[in-house]
């Protein structure tokens, strides 16, 4: 998973409070034709939605610290998916 990516779109659903995550991915996905797949999109929601609490503290740390706990939580999930 792209943290880049990720943390772009936790930016657009920081600029528009209130809207859920789902609409900020689509949102991200219009801007940026072709740069999320179905299937990695999918992945994202589900992965924002298992850890949403995590990821918005970790969001307003900075950049790196998200980045950071985001690639840390895949681990952790693909780990416990094997």
């Amino acid at each position: 998973m792209n943290t880049n990516t990720l943390y772009d779109i936790y930016t657009i659903n920081k600029q528009t409070p209130g809207e859920d995550m789902t609409i900020s991915l689509a949102k991200y996905q219009a801007e940026h034709q072709g740069a999320v797949s179905h299937e990695e999109a999918k992945t994202m929601r589900e992965f924002i939605g298992k850890h949403s609490k995590t990821l918005a503290v970790a969001y307003r740390k900075g950049k790196a610290a998200f980045e950071g706990v985001a690639e840390v939580l895949y681990a952790e999930d693909n780990e416990a998916a094997q």
